[in-house]
């Protein structure tokens, strides 16, 4: 599915799940288990896990280390109050998108909004969410071009933050339901604040501050639909500097990583070729893509040719694709063509790739390569010699090719991703499950808690690091390999 097709589907299993909780159907302190409720919803496992990691944000989840994800015991009240505060932050997203804002504008908004689901899954800082409400309160003026009431906000905003930090820090307590008080005990001096301005705007507050207080079921609705509307105008204006109109090659492109990566930077207004073995996957993402075979000179060849005759010469080569080491044993019974399958794919293919692509970049003075590599490039895994020597490798030719590209405005980067629940990984939890006679995803929780934040890492995380570092705003960074594994080594 591409990005357009996959995201209404995770908006949907977010919002029955959402249901399920509120309605208490899920009941709270109650164990989620994707696989099971892939089942009772009808849908894969992937979009639950998307839902289950938004809903944890949202605070309605709670993911333990080891033992999985949660429903959160909150009271009726409670819950309620959890969402008031966020009630306000969608009827000023609506306001914001009515303003037909710059893109700069809805990036902002994007930003805060983040912000503020952070705090709700972090009860130490819910003090802060006052400074929040007048950030987006400024927004909106500035937004407008509210000159007034901008200058208004700003010289009281040093004060208010005082005030907040002086009077709330006691009130930072383990209870979300703090949110709310704080906004309620604070809503006066942000009234007084707009009334500032002389055009009106303490009745447009006092009309939105009403809708803050609908039904809970009207006002979550309201919440998705909002957030839809600003982040989907905030995706049709805004792109990435470094990657607008770039030509990028991504090799496997269809599936777990290199697809979240492709479509990112297709989003971003690069123009993207994807390149992997199955032509099912490819044609599943939407983008341009070439069927080929990336361990063999002749492989890359056709895919660099397909690039440059559909797109334009290549600016961007992510080389992404790979093969896992389920299928390997201990260095004693390796066999010798896994080893040699294992190079022929995981460091032939990106050096052929890389000699090709690198005769054009020099000639324009331009290039990005990013490499996937892992952390078992700097940390061997068990029974994986030769995918541990083939990122090990990978490492050491995106160091050559950061040295030898370097005066011709070429960088050369490699990431570095811990577990991430891919279709690579999850072969090799599979097989590792029936060596040691336990279930899937008892593997899958003892590789979230090697990590702080109890859970994996996702595609669209590592792919945010690459695109960065395909992009012009990376140009001070090459050579450079860096891991994507939430705190850990692994």
């Amino acid at each position: 599915m591409t990005a357009s097709k996959s995201a209404p589907l995770i908006d949907s299993v977010y919002a029955r799940l959402r249901d399920l909780i509120l309605s208490n159907v899920l009941r709270a302190g109650q164990k989620l288990v994707d696989r099971d409720l892939a089942e009772q919803l009808g849908v894969s496992r992937t979009p639950v896990r998307e839902a289950l990691g938004r809903l944890t944000m949202m605070g309605l989840v709670e993911a333990r280390s080891r033992r999985g994800y949660y429903v959160r015991q909150y009271t009726a009240e409670q819950m309620s109050d959890l969402y008031e505060f966020r009630k306000i932050l969608e009827v000023n997203a609506a306001r914001l998108a009515a303003q037909n804002a710059e893109p700069s504008h809805l990036h902002e908004f994007e930003n805060i909004l983040i912000k503020s689901e952070a705090l709700a899954a972090n009860p130490a800082n819910h003090a802060k969410t006052v400074e929040l409400d007048l950030e987006i309160h400024d927004l909106i003026a500035r937004a407008s071009g509210n000159e007034a009431l901008h200058q208004a906000i700003q010289n009281l905003m040093d004060k208010v933050k005082c005030f907040i930090w002086v009077d709330w820090v006691d009130a930072s307590v383990a209870d979300p339901v703090s949110i709310a008080a704080a906004h309620r005990e604070h809503q006066g001096l942000i009234e007084r604040i707009i009334a500032q301005d002389a055009d009106g705007a303490a009745e447009q507050i006092g009309a939105h501050i009403d809708n803050a207080r609908e039904g809970l079921a009207a006002m979550l609705q309201a919440r998705d639909d909002l957030r839809s509307v600003v982040l989907a105008a905030k995706r049709s204006r805004c792109s990435m500097a470094g990657v607008e109109e770039r030509v990028a090659l991504v090799t496997g492109g269809g599936r777990g990583i290199g697809r979240a990566t492709a479509e990112l930077l297709a989003s971003r207004g690069a123009k993207v070729m994807c390149v992997a073995r199955s032509e099912q996957d490819l044609a599943d993402v939407g983008l341009e893509y070439c069927v080929a075979d990336l361990g063999s000179p002749e492989g890359c060849a056709q895919a660099v040719t397909a690039a440059e005759q559909r797109l334009g010469p290549i600016e961007i080569l992510v080389c992404n694709h790979g093969i896992g080491s389920a299928h390997e044993q201990v260095v004693w019974e390796q066999q010798a063509d896994v080893w040699s399958e294992t190079m022929r794919i995981n460091l032939d293919g990106p050096f052929y790739l890389s000699k090709l692509v690198m005769q054009s970049m020099i000639e324009r003075r331009f290039g990005r390569i990013v490499f996937t590599s892992s952390t078992a490039g700097m940390i061997a895994e068990p029974a994986g010699s030769a995918y541990n020597s083939s990122k090990h490798g990978l490492l050491g030719l995106m160091r050559s090719v950061a040295t030898d590209g370097g005066a011709f405005g070429i960088t050369s980067n490699a990431v570095l991703p811990g577990w991430v629940r891919t279709e690579m990984a999850e072969r090799s939890a599979r097989q590792e499950a029936q060596d040691r006679d336990i279930t899937s995803e008892q593997v899958w929780e003892e590789r979230a808690a090697l990590y702080p934040a109890g859970r994996v890492a996702t595609p669209q995380e590592v792919a945010e690091m690459i695109a960065f570092l395909a992009s012009d705003e990376s140009s001070g960074v090459s050579g450079e390999a860096i891991r994507v594994a939430l705190g850990s080594v692994y």
